[in-house]
């Protein structure tokens, strides 16, 4: 039988990441202490994750036909990931400016092809029963992208799939509570994320009301407090994974819904798809970018930080 498959949308781009020594006034200059240049994009950055860990991997989405678009797709293909359904357009990359500012980090986002052209119609057969579809909240915040998204969610549940959705914090702010089991069967969203949408500002509070919505399953991720699952088995809490060297934590969050979601594909119960999830973000977390540092499924089968269970199991799905 064919492995699940994940079939993710959203956002690809161009990710500039700067140290600097503080934020400049109006019209004034900073000096810049250190600068990278990554792919990146929330749901690209989920995408190679779940890709490094073995997981067949579908990007659905947008770029452009320059240079800086062709550097964006070939990382995908060199991470594993399929992208027959990445169409190219006559607009320019998604870019996301993040200055690191004395432990802030203020982001500049320009969605670029991401938000500015329509995808057109979905490719034909994309779901079968054994797969999920994993959405951000960004392409849910404005047309065009928010109808090939509802057209996604659409397509997915009538071939029985999963769907699962990785808020935004400008998504959380706009989304009524009651429309998002109309969205998604798996929610992730972080603490804030939760707090905005539920008005709970503690995060088990948060996690009970997302579950009386008629969510099936909800992941709130608390950073270096770890994460809480709350399903069909009850509510649990789990810690952080330790990080030897923090590197910085663009894509972390990403790289847990990455996680969890291969877990999920691979039969893992939510409680150990979450603590896969927290390996992914451990080490996206030690090495720059939003997804350079995305474990493979060799690290994993080899990483003590996750219960021999869950590595037997992740050893099962990839026949080895």
């Amino acid at each position: 039988m064919p492995q699940a498959r994940l079939i993710v949308y959203g956002d690809l781009t161009l990710d500039l990441c700067l140290t600097a020594n503080g934020y400049p006034p109006r019209g004034a200059d900073t000096a810049v202490e250190d600068l990278s240049l990554q792919p990146g994009g929330s749901a690209a950055n989920c995408a190679v994750t779940a890709s490094r860990l073995g997981i067949p991997v579908d990007f659905v989405g947008l770029t452009g036909r320059d240079a800086l678009s062709d550097m964006l797709v070939a990382d995908l293909q060199a991470n594993g990931v399929h992208t027959a359904g990445l169409r190219r357009v006559d607009t320019p990359p998604g870019m996301v400016i993040a200055v690191h500012d004395g432990g802030e980090r203020t982001f500049f986002s320009y969605r670029g092809a991401n938000g500015a052209a329509d995808y057109g119609p979905l490719p034909p057969d994309l779901f079968t029963p054994r797969d999920a579809l994993a959405l951000t909240g960004y392409s849910l915040q404005a047309e065009p992208s928010r109808g090939t998204a509802l057209a996604l969610i659409a397509a997915a549940r009538a071939a029985g799939a999963c769907v699962a959705l990785d808020p935004s914090y400008l998504f959380a702010q706009g989304v009524a509570l009651d429309a998002l089991p109309g969205l998604c069967d798996v929610f992730v969203p972080n603490e804030v994320e939760a707090a905005l949408i539920t008005g709970e500002p503690e995060p088990g509070r948060a996690a009970a009301a997302l579950r009386r919505a008629g969510l099936g399953s909800v992941v709130i991720t608390r950073g270096a407090d770890g994460c809480l699952v709350v399903g069909e088995d009850g509510q649990v809490r789990l810690p952080a994974l330790p990080v030897p060297h923090l590197a910085d934590a663009v894509g972390a969050g990403d790289a847990f819904c990455g996680g969890f979601l291969a877990g999920r594909l691979c039969g893992l119960k939510d409680r150990d798809a979450a603590q896969l999830g927290q390996l992914a973000a451990a080490y996206v977390l030690a090495q720059p970018g939003g997804h350079a540092g995305a474990p493979t499924l060799a690290q994993a089968l080899t990483d003590d930080r996750l219960a021999p269970t869950i590595r037997a199991q992740l050893a099962r799905t990839a026949g080895i």
